[in-house]
This record gives structure tokens, C-alpha cells and sequence, in this order.
């Protein structure tokens, strides 16, 4: 399902004009309920290339029904780089996946990145990053005082650093590597 939406999404921008790319986003935000000072900053965030912004809008609309999702495109909006843009789409998306085929989610938070807690009680993190050390940056999110749960999970593409997986577990995160999606799958290469 997750390879077919992104061949939608690719066909879309290579088959529609541009503007009415910018329309049809623009429109499905403000379905989506999403204020209109946060649609227009994140319509205007030249970080995000066209293809990269349809893709995240349609991922948007994948989580709707999630309390805290529409707090999604204000965190986008505030993208300084297309690096941080396209990271912010693809953890989107992975949480758009998680919420479909393996546990619905009850709550997004949008605070620095886009993090979910699902029915089960447990924070998800998802990230689409090659490697995390272990710096302070890190260590104060594996302790951030509005993650803190018993249930915490981190899914990640690429991997850890020894050091730094084992300080998340030491205080309770469950690491997933190498994940193809957050559907379980692990990346065999």
C-alpha cells in the first residue's frame, strides 16, 4: 500500500501542472481542519520542493483522524532546509505506515520531530536517519520529560552507535534498526 501511494504521488507531480499541485494541497489542508496561518507558512516554506510537500500533505492525510496530526504542518512550516523538510516527510510517513499496518495511533506530537503514541500506550519515534551517536543532543531526547513512558519504541532506517543504543535501553526505549517501514519489516541488506 505505502509503494503505491508514493507511484500516485510521483505520477501526480510528473503528470498535473504545478498550480494545481499548490491548489489541491491547499484545499485538502484546509479539509483537513489545519488553520490557515499554519497552511499558508507551510505553503510558502520554499524548503519543501513541490513533489516532497504533495507527498507530506497526502501522508497528512493518511493520520487526520489523529488528534495533534494537523500540529503537524505548523512543525513543517518551520523547515529551514530541504534536508530537514524531506526528513520531517518521511518521518510522516513512516508514522502513516505504523498507524495503518501495525498499531493505530491515538496522538501525534509535533515538537522538534513528529512522534505518535498508539492505542497500546507506546510512544513511537520514527526517524529516517543512516546513524545516531551518542551526543548530548541525544542523550536529552532519549530523557525528554514529555516522552517519558513505560512503553517507548524507536524505529529507525539505519542504525545506532553501541553506546547510543545502549543508553536508550538503559532507560527503557526499545530500538528497532534498519527498518524498511513501520511495519515490522527489517532491511536485510
Amino acid at each position: 500500500m505505502a509503494i503505491t501511494a508514493t507511484r500516485v504521488v510521483s505520477q501526480w507531480v510528473w503528470d498535473t501542472p504545478k498550480a494545481d499541485l499548490i491548489v489541491m494541497d491547499q484545499k485538502k489542508l484546509e479539509e483537513l481542519n489545519v488553520p490557515a496561518a499554519s497552511i499558508n507558512a507551510f505553503m510558502h516554506n520554499q524548503a519543501f520542493p513541490l513533489s516532497v510537500q504533495v507527498a507530506f500533505v497526502e501522508d497528512l492525510g493518511r493520520v487526520s483522524a489523529v488528534p495533534g496530526s494537523v500540529d503537524v504542518v505548523s512543525l513543517a512550516a518551520t523547515a529551514q532546509s530541504e534536508d530537514q523538510a524531506r526528513f520531517l516527510a518521511a518521518t510522516l510517513d513512516m508514522l502513516a505506515n505504523y498507524h495503518q499496518m501495525q498499531t493505530p495511533l491515538r496522538q501525534i506530537i509535533a515538537r522538534g520531530t513528529i512522534v505518535g503514541r498508539d492505542r497500546a500506550d507506546v510512544i513511537v519515534v520514527p526517524a529516517e536517519v543512516d546513524y545516531v551517536s551518542w551526543i548530548q543532543r541525544t542523550s536529552y531526547f532519549a530523557n525528554r520529560p514529555d516522552l517519558r513512558s513505560s512503553k517507548r519504541s524507536l524505529w529507525l532506517t539505519g542504525q545506532m552507535s553501541p553506546l547510543a543504543k545502549s543508553n536508550f535501553e538503559a532507560v527503557g526505549w526499545v530500538v528497532n534498526e534498519k527498518v524498511t517501514g513501520l511495519y515490522g519489516a527489517k532491511d536485510t541488506q
